[in-house]
């Protein structure tokens, strides 16, 4: 079916161009009617987009825009790919705005693939488009080629690109406004390349994405993630995401995972009130995360939220936020609630993990509600125990912190429940980690329950100032739950003079209150019944 396409251009000089009442080229704002830009237009093809003959223009291309100026679509365009690698409009110039005038671009059903809708040519600068939709196209929605520089996309919806919604690769400085990403659900045929991906960024310098979301890509064969910023050649530096929700993404194969924003080899990235949540499917995702850190320098977190990320794979873990060779990283009135193992046999739930690096800090976050998984043997559940956990860090992370935080009814489920859990049984453990005036509370597991353990032999950790009380209590009703295993506090102590002791310990009801694994003195202690400080806690 034909459907028909205009295009209109100003041909101007640079220096004129900046004089005119149009600034997206500067300053990425949003929304000019495109009947402004018709009225200073003049038409450069009428032309029906499918019934141009391919072979007319290079490599299949029905349209290179390759002149600065503003241009703007006067109607949905449905594009009929014609090769492998098509593209439907090509932008070719600098200084170019691309305005869709909220009708739609898409593709229809065909066998070729890697068809992109929108692609900027390699080493361009000073590109706009906005205001309309791209759906259903067989590859990718908007690629953006290496050295190119000052790329605005704004009011954009872009659905059902298999290959990605926003593609950049080695780009400087990316602007995105109140974009909306769905439903980029891999190629659905390659373990190898099946991969989701709602955007994908690779090395690159600078990006600000403001109020946008990457939600429900989901692959049946690989990983499945909202927006997914790696580094190749150099780091990814300064890309900063404020308001911004990455939710329902994953995988449907049990060997890979879920994540809702996911960065590798990255520095000084920054999420503001950001949201991850609902990621992970109901029949797949080995592990599920909502914010992910793998490597990379100084990247923050503030006032962000990773809710009911989910597993159901025996052995698989869920996290909140989760940090994996990382340094410097910085979290600050985060919240990780209810991730759930609940379906997973074995598997864990922790709201903030970190392993492997050094020097990260949580700083007043909030872990709660976390659940591990059931471990029925009768249900055909493995030997291993599960584990909830609000905050964990392990494997030889150092010099990591843990401050003003709560952690609270945290539930092991039929396995283990941690307010704070430092180091495992067998493997390295940390050192010189510094928790201090936290608040851990109502952490229930029937086989462990602690506000807070130290499994590193003679401890090194610096643990100070925190406060203990009621692990399990408030899931007394449990059927399973024996109230034989409560422990506020189980610290592996060694010479005082190398680990100074300064807690507050409040005991729970019930709970006979065994406090350290061994019997030496402890310095500066505290032991309070619940009653004595219910006003104050």
């Amino acid at each position: 079916m034909s459907k028909k396409f205009k295009i209109y251009v100003l041909t101007i000089s640079l220096t004129s161009l900046l004089c005119l009442p149009y600034p997206e080229l500067q300053t990425g704002s949003r929304d000019i009617p495109a009947t402004i830009i018709a009225t200073n237009s003049k038409p450069i093809s009428q032309t029906s987009i499918t019934d141009q003959n391919s072979t007319t223009l290079p490599n299949g291309i029905p349209h290179v825009i390759d002149k600065p100026g503003q241009y703007y679509l006067t109607g949905p365009l449905v594009y009929s790919p014609k090769s492998p690698g098509d593209i439907i409009i090509s932008i070719e110039a600098n200084d170019v705005v691309l305005d869709l005038a909220s009708y739609t671009i898409s593709a229809d059903p065909t066998e070729f693939l890697d068809v992109t809708c929108i692609n900027i040519a390699d080493n361009k600068h000073n590109i706009h488009i906005l205001n309309g939709r791209l759906n259903q196209v067989t590859g990718v929605g908007i690629n953006i080629s290496p050295n190119c520089s000052s790329i605005y996309i704004s009011d954009m919806i872009i659905r059902n690109c298999n290959l990605g919604g926003i593609v950049a690769d080695l780009v400087r400085n990316i602007f995105l406004d109140n974009v909306n990403i769905a439903n980029c659900n891999g190629d659905g045929t390659s373990a190898g390349t099946g991969e989701a991906v709602g955007m994908l960024l690779i090395d690159i310098t600078f990006l600000s994405a403001n109020n946008c979301t990457f939600n429900s890509c989901t692959s049946a064969l690989r990983d499945g993630t909202g927006v997914k910023l790696v580094s190749n050649v150099l780091y990814s530096n300064d890309c900063n995401f404020k308001d911004c929700t990455a939710c329902h993404n994953g995988t449907s194969d049990d060997k890979h995972k879920a994540y809702g924003f996911r960065l590798e080899n990255t520095r000084t990235c920054t999420f503001k009130n950001c949201t991850a949540t609902d990621n992970g499917l109901a029949n797949g995702n080995l592990n599920s995360y909502g914010f992910a850190f793998a490597n990379g320098h100084n990247n923050m977190c503030y006032n962000c939220l990773a809710t009911s990320n989910k597993i159901t794979q025996t052995n698989g873990a869920t996290y909140g936020f989760y940090l994996t060779g990382a340094t410097n990283h910085y979290f600050e009135n985060c919240e990780a609630r209810n991730q759930d193992a609940s379906e997973a046999a074995s598997g864990s739930a922790y709201g903030f993990y970190a392993s492997a690096g050094t020097g990260n800090s949580f700083y007043k976050c909030k872990s709660h509600g976390n659940c591990a998984g059931y471990i029925v043997l009768s249900r055909g559940g493995p030997s291993s125990n599960p584990i909830a956990a609000g905050f964990a860090i392990e494997n030889d992370e150092t010099r990591s912190s843990i401050e003003a935080c709560d952690a609270s009814a945290n539930n092991g489920n039929a396995g283990e429940a941690y307010g704070i859990k430092l180091g495992q049984v067998s493997g390295d453990n940390p050192t010189f980690c510094f928790i201090n005036n936290n608040r851990l509370m109502n952490n229930f597991g029937p086989i462990a329950q602690y506000g807070l353990k130290d499994f590193s032999p003679n401890s090194l950790n610096l643990i100070t100032r925190n406060q203990a009380f009621a692990q399990g209590p408030v899931f007394r009703s449990n059927p399973t739950c024996t109230d034989t295993g409560f422990m506020n506090f189980m610290i592996s102590y060694a010479d005082p003079e190398n680990n100074k002791i300064n807690n507050i310990l409040v005991e729970g009801d019930r709970a006979e209150l065994k406090v350290f694994s061994t019997a030496a003195p402890l310095d500066n202690l505290s032991i309070f019944y619940s009653e004595d400080i219910s006003g104050s806690v």
